[in-house]
Parts: C-alpha cells; structure tokens; sequence
C-alpha cells in the first residue's frame, strides 16, 4: 500500500527504486469513483488508456464556476501496454471490467468534484468536464504512478481500480 494521494505514490516509487535492483514493475489495484455508466459499484476499471491529473488551481479566483478553477492535465500518463493489457485480462476472467481513462485528482473532496456548503470551491462543474475528456473512473494516485514509471528508470506501471460508487 502507498497510502492516499500523489505525494504518497511520488514517494514510494521513488524509494522502491532505490532499493529494488534490476526492473521494477508495480501495478495498482486500488478504488475509485466511477464516472462513465459502465463503471458501477463493484466492476474494476481498467486504466488502459492511462489518466490525467485534475488539481485545483490556487492562481484562480473562484468567484464562478470557472474552467480555470481546476486545471485538467492535457497530457495523459500511459500504462505500459503490455502490463495493461495483460493487467485487465487476468481480471476480466472474474470481474465485470470497464476500459477506460482515469483521472487523479489532487484532493478528495474539491478536485473530486464534491461540493461543501462549508467552502467557496466553485467545483460544480468538474464531473462534467471530466466526462467530456472520457474519463470513466477518479482517484487520487495513478496519475502519479504512471507518470513516474514513464520517467523513471526500468520502471514499468499499469493501474486499475474497484468502482466504490458511480459518481453519475
């Protein structure tokens, strides 16, 4: 387990590196928030596709509902094909499995889309805009993972992840 989060994905892909000799390759099997209507309670989405990053933008205003308030990467991290696919096989022998793109957001509750009464994070919008890019399912890590594999060294990375809840 790497704990919630990027900084938490950053900082065991870069120690397993120091100390794992020879290839690394890790797989992430974790949960998320189904945003496609395929992706329900209990299918696994598979990331062969990769994901993007939603983050808040700290530069923004937020006095609207603004697109500049949340910056959604235009670059998306790739799995390894080869691991993905074989990845999402394997499962599809037991689990209902959906194929699609992921987002990692920054934060559980406002890059995620959740609104609080409590705060002025102008986020109402943000499922919706994640939807129009194709992404199928949001979490908090496999950006990071994947983005780190691909500038890493030797290191090879896929991700999936069980459907808590559609966020529909």
């Amino acid at each position: 387990t790497t704990g919630m989060g990027g900084p938490m994905m950053d900082f065991a892909v870069r120690e397993l590196r120091h100390v794992v000799d020879g290839d690394l390759v890790m797989v992430r099997l974790g949960s998320c928030g189904g945003l496609s209507p395929e992706a329900v309670p209990g299918a696994v989405v598979a990331n062969t596709p990769g994901s993007v990053r939603i983050a808040r933008n700290f530069d923004a205003t937020f006095e609207d509902e603004s697109d500049a308030n949340y910056v959604i990467s235009q670059r998306r991290a790739a799995p390894d094909v080869a691991l993905a696919q074989r990845l999402a096989a394997e499962l599809a022998r037991d689990c209902d499995v959906v194929y699609g793109l992921n987002a990692s957001a920054d934060s559980f509750y406002d890059a995620q889309g959740r609104v609080d009464a409590n705060f002025r994070d102008c986020n109402g919008n943000v499922l919706e805009r994640l939807r129009a890019r194709g992404v199928a399912s949001v979490e908090m890590e496999s950006f990071y993972l994947l983005h780190l594999a691909a500038h890493g060294t030797r290191i090879r990375a896929a991700t999936c992840a069980i459907v808590a809840a559609n966020r529909g």
